[in-house]
C-alpha cells in the first residue's frame, strides 16, 4: 500500500464552496434561466438517490475538499467532507456505496465499484481515501491547506508547481513540445515560407511556454458565481518563484496602469481590459515577426486580382499600417479595453487602445474609408 512520508507535500488543493452555497447559486442561476425552482429539483434527485434521507449527517455550511500530495513516484489523494454525524450520512448513501463495514482503527471501508474506498471521522470532518494508511496522515484542520480559496470561489483548484518532482515537469514540458509538434505540420496551400513563419513563432511561444513552467511557484484557477451581484467569473492568477524572470516580468505589470478604464463599462454583458508592460524581449519578438508579416501579406495582395491603381492604393495602405505597428512596439506599455453593451433592439461595441500618436492613426483610417468608399460608395453613410 502507498503510505504518506511523516511531512507530505500537498501538490494540489481542490475546494468545493459547500452544499449551501452550491443550491443557492442553482438557484439564482435557475431564476436567470427561467427555471426557478432547479435547486429543488437537484434536492429532489437527490433524495430519491438516497431513499428519501437527503444528505443527512452533511454539515451543509462548510466546504469540501481534496488535497494530493507527491510521495516519491506516487501521488496519494485524500478527501474531505465536513460532517455532524458520519454514520447518517453513510446510511444515507448506502444505496450507492453500500453499507460501511468496520476495518479498525475507526475507519470504515466502503466498496465504490471494484476499489475500496476507507473513511475515518475526525474532527468534524470525514476523510476519504483509497488506501487506509493515508488516513493517519489526515490533516488535522484542513482549512488551513483550503488558505481561504473557499471563500473567494465556488470551486478552486491550487497547484505547487515548484513542488512538482522533475521528472513530472519534464514530461508536462514534453507534452506540449509533441502535442506542438502535431498542429506545426505543413498545411495545404501553406507556402515553405509561410510555415516557416508559423513555426518560428511557434517555437518561441513554447520556449517561453517552458521556461515559465519552471519559474512558476504556484497556479490557482477558481470559478465562482456571486449571487449578490448575478455574475460570475473565473480566475487564474500565477504566482513565479522569486528571483526568477517570470517573477521580474510580474512585478513590472504589477506597476503598469491602465489610461482606458473608460473602456469598461460597470453594466456592459462583455468587458476586455488587457494592460501590460512591453518588456524588451517582446519588443525583440514583434520588430522581427511585423516585417516578415508584411512582406507576406504584400505577396498575398498580389493574387488578389486587383488593378494597377487598386494594388498600388492597398500597398501603401500596408506599408503605412505597418509603420504605425512598428511605432507601437516602442511604447512602454500595451493598454486596451473594451465594452460590449446588449440592449433589446441594439449591439454596441466601445473600444480603445492606446497608440503613441492618435493623429496618424485617424489619418490612416481616413486614407482607408476613402479607398473604400471609391469602391462602394455607400461606405459614407456608414462611417463618421
Amino acid at each position: 500500500g502507498v503510505s504518506l512520508a511523516q511531512q507530505p507535500t500537498p501538490i494540489a488543493v481542490v475546494s468545493i464552496s459547500g452544499y449551501n452555497e452550491l443550491m443557492g447559486d442553482l438557484a439564482m442561476i435557475g431564476k436567470l434561466g427561467g427555471t426557478p425552482e432547479l435547486a429543488k429539483m437537484v434536492e429532489g434527485f437527490i433524495a430519491i438517490g438516497t431513499g428519501g434521507r437527503g444528505l443527512a449527517g452533511l454539515d451543509k455550511a462548510k466546504p469540501w475538499g481534496v488535497v494530493v500530495y507527491v510521495d516519491g513516484e506516487d501521488f496519494p489523494v485524500i478527501g474531505f467532507v465536513p460532517v455532524t454525524n458520519l454514520k447518517s450520512l453513510l446510511a444515507a448513501l448506502a444505496g450507492l456505496v453500500g453499507e460501511p463495514r468496520d476495518a479498525g482503527q475507526g475507519v470504515l471501508e466502503m466498496a465504490a465499484g471494484e476499489t475500496p474506498l476507507y473513511v475515518k471521522e475526525k474532527g468534524g470532518w470525514a476523510f476519504i481515501a483509497q488506501e487506509k494508511e493515508l488516513l493517519d496522515k489526515a490533516p488535522a484542520d484542513p482549512l488551513k491547506l483550503l488558505a481561504g480559496q473557499e471563500k473567494k470561489y465556488d470551486l478552486a483548484a491550487r497547484i505547487s508547481i515548484k513542488d512538482l518532482p522533475e521528472h513530472i515537469r519534464t514530461m508536462i514540458a514534453g507534452l506540449i513540445q509533441m502535442g506542438a509538434q502535431q498542429a506545426l505540420e505543413q498545411q495545404p496551400g501553406e507556402t515553405d515560407e509561410q510555415h516557416a513563419l508559423r513555426v518560428k513563432l511557434a517555437q518561441q511561444s513554447l520556449d517561453q511556454a517552458v521556461k515559465q513552467l519552471n519559474d512558476l511557484d504556484t497556479v490557482l484557477l477558481g470559478l465562482n458565481i456571486d449571487q449578490k451581484t448575478k455574475t460570475a467569473y473565473f480566475d487564474m492568477v500565477i504566482t513565479a518563484k522569486e528571483g526568477t524572470e517570470t517573477a521580474k516580468e510580474a512585478a513590472l505589470a504589477a506597476e503598469v496602469e491602465s489610461d482606458l478604464l473608460g473602456f469598461v463599462l460597470p453594466d456592459a454583458a462583455l468587458t476586455i481590459r488587457a494592460t501590460g508592460p512591453i518588456t524588451e524581449s517582446d519588443r525583440t519578438s514583434l520588430k522581427e515577426l511585423l516585417p516578415q508579416l508584411k512582406k507576406q501579406l504584400l505577396e498575398q495582395l498580389q493574387d488578389q486580382d486587383l488593378s494597377e491603381e487598386q494594388l498600388k492604393k492597398a500597398k501603401e495602405l500596408l506599408e503605412e499600417l505597418f509603420a504605425l505597428l512598428e511605432e507601437c512596439t516602442d511604447a512602454k506599455k500595451m493598454d486596451m479595453g473594451a465594452s460590449i453593451v446588449l440592449k433589446s433592439d441594439a449591439l454596441s461595441l466601445l473600444a480603445g487602445a492606446s497608440v503613441p500618436d492618435g493623429t496618424k492613426v485617424e489619418s490612416w483610417v481616413k486614407k482607408l474609408v476613402k479607398a473604400a468608399q471609391e469602391e462602394e460608395p455607400a461606405v459614407e453613410n456608414h462611417v463618421k
